[in-house]
This record gives C-alpha cells, structure tokens and sequence, in this order.
C-alpha cells in the first residue's frame, strides 16, 4: 500500500499555514517569546513558543481551539469535503502529552473531553481515539493512523498532535533543571536547556490508489517505535534503542536512502550528547543533514512530532533542510557532523523524523517525496 499525505493543517507560535512557517524556518527565524499566558516569575525560563493571537487561555478550550484550526486546515488542504469524510470510512487520531489535565482542581479531566466538541463543530460524524506517549505521542498517533489505513480498517485518516502550554509544565521542567534560561539552541555551544511551545498539526493520510490527486507526491514509507528502560526522565545516553529505531524504521529502504533528519533536539545537554552518538553510529557510512526545530518552535511536547513531521515533509517539497535555528557553533560533539546550522541546505533523499520521549518512548516515520515546489 501506498501511504500518501493528501493534506495538511498547522498552527505554531510562527504561523498557522505551512507556508508561514516554512518561510520563518527557512530564514531562521524563531517564534519564541517572554511568556504573557501565565505567571513565570518563579520559573527558570521565562521564555516559550507561546501562540500569541487572542485565543483562549485556559486550556480545555485552548486545546479545543488549536485543534479544530489544525484539522480544519488538513482537511481542506486534502481538497475533501465533510461529506466525503462522513460517508467514507474515516477516523481522527489524537495525540498529546498531558493537553490541559492539571487545569482543573475540582475533577479528574480526561485528555481527549474536548475532542467530541471540535468534531460537532467540524460537523464531523466519524469515531476518534486518543494517543498519549509523551513527547512521541503525535509521532506515534501518525503511526497508528497508517497502521489502520494499511490493515484497511479506515479509507481516511486525520492524525496527529496538539499541546498547550500551562504554568504545571513550565514549573515542573523548571524543578526538572531541563529548561534553558533563554531561548533554546540544540546542539550549540552555549548553555543548554529546553524551551517549551504549543501548537497543533494533523495530517490526512490516505491510500494513493483513493485519491483522485496526489498533491504532494509523498508517501510515508517507513514508521517505528522503540522504548528504553533506562530512566523515566532521561535517554540512554548510548543510544541503543534510538539506534534500533532508526534501523527498523528505514527497514529494506536502508539507511543510506536517507538525506535529511528533523533530530528530536530537544536541547538539553543528555539529549545533544545522545543523538550526536546515535547519528555518529547510525550513519558512520553517510553523512545526511542533520536539523532541529525546536529553537524555532520550542518543545511543544505530544504535538512535536506531528510538527516536525510536517516539516520534514516540506522539506522534501522544497527539497531543502531547514536550519537549526539560532546555533551558529555548535558543540564539540557534533565535529565532522553534517549539522545545518544557521542556513537552509539543499539534500536529496528520503527524510525522517525522530521523537524521544520521557519513559524511553522513541518514535520515527520515514517520508520519501519526488515533487518539488
């Protein structure tokens, strides 16, 4: 079966378009701002990928908001009506860290309770079920929308991630010490640390012998996850499982097919070391182009993987990986590495897209494109 990406729908603190955020990408540009949502007086980063337009600041309908523009955008970038997606057999998967559930003191909050109020309003009539990894969890949402796609369950799947930004995550990486006291640069010299983000993005993902046109001429060829046991809130530094991940993911396409990798980069000291060994290992025969997004969109937690695998799929329409935003020297580490640093680099290949999550959750999909924009 051919998996192909039919449509796509985004908002980030750079831009609610795909075409938004890959201009700021590709002029390294970074959304990251002083957080106004909340009080981050006490909190070791003041910074965040914050959405700044005037949507709502608490969290259910904050979640609810993000999520209906992003799966409104897919599902009219696929060209489909609610009439097709209704009468067909379809299904929207979800994914998301901990979404809004520490916003509410007085009941237990289920992570998906506003799902059934951006279908209503989408005048959406098909089933969803809800996905949460950690940081892998729009990673393996996506996975899981081609795993019902390819065992014919579902002829239309809308998938992928969306999180939002609160005052318990910003303190409780703030007590974890993984927050950067500025703005995040992976893989740089300088100090290191995270810097959270919100956002959404959803992908529609249908068999290529269903549509009637293949926009984008990308199909996903290869999807995997891995878990690691060795810490619940740090990776395994050798990178045994991420390795394995890598491997399974490219199955029989190989590794070498790959030109671009959108690195989970999360900015954190343990997670430059680990990937930089993970890479040095995995593709000692090649040297593809290594990047992450994260210094432009912040870690926006279970939505990150939905986000970057958006845009590694442009970066294959542009045939272009995008810089690593605001790292201009990067770490001892990562000599001899093909690190794209403040400047887009042209590649050819197929792109891939890792996540690593808190808990050893590790998740990776593989896209190959031929069509150029």
């Amino acid at each position: 079966m051919n998996i192909s990406i039919s449509g796509m729908g985004v908002i980030t603190c750079l831009g609610n378009t795909t075409e938004q955020i890959w201009d700021a990408l590709s002029h390294n540009k970074s959304g990251i701002q002083e957080v106004d949502l909340y009080d981050v007086s006490e909190a070791r980063s003041k910074m965040a990928g914050q959405i700044k337009e005037p949507y709502s600041k608490d969290g259910y309908n904050r979640m609810k908001e993000f999520s209906k523009i992003a799966i409104y955008n897919a599902i009219q970038d696929a060209g489909l009506t609610k009439k097709e997606i209704n009468e067909n057999k379809s299904i929207l998967v979800i994914g998301t860290s901990l979404g809004h559930m520490f916003q509410n003191d007085s009941k237990a909050v289920m992570l998906d309770d506003y799902v059934p109020e951006v279908l209503k309003e989408l005048d959406l009539k098909i089933p969803y079920i809800s996905v949460s990894t950690a940081c892998s969890s729009g990673t393996d949402a996506i996975s899981m929308g081609a795993d019902f796609l390819e065992f014919n369950e579902f002829e239309i799947v809308i998938c992928g991630g969306v999180d939002v930004l609160d005052i318990y995550k910003t303190m409780g990486h703030s007590s974890l010490q993984t927050l950067a006291p500025s703005q995040c640069i992976p893989f740089s010299h300088m100090e290191h640390g995270t810097t959270l983000g919100e956002g959404a993005a959803f992908i529609v993902l249908q068999d290529k012998k269903h549509m009637t046109h293949d926009k984008y001429g990308i199909q996903l060829i290869g999807r995997s996850n891995t878990t690691d046991t060795i810490s619940v809130t740090n990776p395994d530094i050798n990178g045994t499982g991420a390795i394995r991940l890598i491997q399974q993911t490219c199955g029989e396409t190989g590794i070498e097919s790959i030109g671009y990798i959108n690195a989970h980069g999360s900015g954190t000291d343990t997670n430059d070391k680990m990937e930089s060994n993970v890479y040095k290992q995995a593709f000692c025969n090649t040297k593809p182009c290594i990047s992450s997004t994260k210094g432009a969109f912040g870690h926006t937690l279970g939505a990150t993987g939905a986000i970057e695998a958006v845009v590694v799929i442009l970066s294959l329409l542009y045939k272009e990986a995008p810089p690593n935003v605001g790292c201009e020297i990067p770490s001892k580490e990562w000599d001899g590495e093909n690190l794209v640093l403040n400047q887009s680099k042209k590649y050819t290949g197929n792109g891939i897209s890792v996540t690593y999550g808190f808990g050893g959750t590790n998740a990776a999909l593989l896209f190959q494109g031929d069509k150029c924009l």
